[in-house]
């Protein structure tokens, strides 16, 4: 959690930085507050994505688990005020996207244009996250509580085939390949949590299965990276044609 809240504030805080700048050298004072806005609201909201998952466990894990007989609440004050900071945060980077949205990039300019789900799709998949992270940690002690939170990617999936709410469609496929990789991974954890008891009944496909999910998430990884190294040079040919 601690971790998390750096990340979180580091874009303000260098946002907070470019606008004093901003205002401080008049001759670049355009050109900064525009930096300032695109730390604040794109970056912003970049790390919101990487910290939501981890933010709602944190959360819900203390919530669950804190107390007297649990862990200890000596820190609890200073725990609940940066809860506080960490949510205020991803409210108001959220809100930002709708009311800012020309300082949220490929955030928003890499959707259908014209079309309200598009335009709004990570309000979806940050949806998604919270469901997804809260369902988890709360019905943890389902015995099937991994198969029945597959209904999240699957939906994803589903919404991604059917709307196809990029510009680029190889963005879509990359989208379903990344739902369908955390697809695996839950079916994974429902398959231990509800058919494997701890070091008994170990075969040689639960034995696998572990580094078959380790291997499905590097491949993601490394296909995000190609299809973004794609996506960048794409918006940059279009560039250099529009200005041509």
């Amino acid at each position: 959690m601690n971790y998390t809240t750096i990340l979180l504030v580091l874009p303000l805080v260098v946002s907070l930085v470019l606008f004093i700048m901003s205002k401080a050298w008049k001759s670049r004072g355009a050109q900064l507050h525009r930096y300032s806005m695109l730390a604040l609201c794109e970056y912003g909201l970049t790390a919101v994505l990487f910290a939501l998952y981890h933010v709602v466990v944190s959360l819900l894990v203390y919530a669950f688990y804190a107390g007297p007989n649990g862990i200890s609440s000596s820190l609890f004050p200073f725990s609940v005020a940066e809860s506080v900071l960490v949510v205020g945060i991803s409210i108001a980077v959220a809100v930002l996207y709708s009311l800012k949205p020309d300082y949220f990039g490929d955030y928003k300019t890499a959707f259908q244009p014209g079309q309200k789900l598009s335009q709004n799709y990570y309000y979806v998949l940050m949806a998604a996250r919270v469901v997804l992270a809260a369902t988890l940690v709360c019905a943890n002690s389902v015995q099937y509580i991994g198969f029945i939170c597959m209904v999240v990617p699957i939906a994803s999936m589903v919404l991604l085939a059917v709307k196809k709410p990029y510009l680029h469609p190889y963005n879509t496929y990359r989208a379903i390949g990344n739902e369908a990789v955390v697809l695996v991974v839950l079916g994974s954890y429902g398959y231990y949590q509800a058919f494997i008891t701890y070091q008994t009944d170990l075969t040689t496909f639960s034995a696998i299965l572990p580094y078959v999910d380790i291997g499905l998430l590097l491949l993601c990884v490394l296909a995000n990276i190609v299809v973004m190294g794609k996506f960048q040079y794409d918006k940059c040919k279009s560039t250099t044609e529009s200005e041509q």
